[in-house]
């Protein structure tokens, strides 16, 4: 019998994101590894190109090219950190569950078989998407980059600040 495919949830996605973490985290990995030798095989040779204004020989601004890919390959050494510590949190997570639970979470998100649906294992998803949400806001004070909360989970009184600051940027 064939499933039916269905559109996750936005929890279920963040969840089926981080059951994939090591993947993403060796993407990266084959990325950084592409760049620095496509970097090495780079030419820095001038060439000649022929215009309105004659011949004119036309360089590699070398210091531009270097500073460009430094900064790519921070980036993507900054990510895989991030990646790390949120994988590293996350599976030290998975090891405090029961058997049970961890075996259907990994076979509906890792191995995308459907599992059977009981009060335990909806109450799994929701205290791992709990689990989550509070590694993401560690991996952003680690990391020192600004957590988002949703908007759901700003207080009314949170709201109306924010509003009543975009009216005052905004003149009203």
């Amino acid at each position: 019998m064939e499933q039916e495919e269905r559109e996750l949830t936005y929890e279920e996605s963040i969840i089926y994101r981080y059951f994939h973490l090591l993947k993403r985290i060796g993407q990266i990995n084959r990325r950084y590894h592409y760049a620095l030798e496509e970097f090495k095989h780079r030419s820095f040779t001038p060439w000649i190109e022929y215009s309105e204004l004659g011949v004119i020989n036309v360089g590699v601004r070398v210091e531009s090219v270097v500073v460009e890919h430094v900064f790519h390959l921070q980036m993507m050494e900054l990510k895989r950190d991030i990646l790390n510590f949120k994988s590293k949190h996350f599976q030290r997570y998975l090891k405090s569950l029961d058997n049970l639970s961890h075996q259907y979470l990994f076979e509906k998100y890792y191995s995308k078989r459907s599992a059977l649906k009981c009060k335990q294992f909806l109450e799994s998803e929701k205290s791992i998407f709990e689990e989550i949400r509070e590694i993401e806001e560690a991996a952003a004070f680690h990391f020192g980059y600004e957590f988002e909360r949703e908007t759901s989970e700003m207080t009314e009184e949170e709201i109306e600040d924010d509003f009543n600051k975009m009216l005052e940027m905004i003149g009203v």
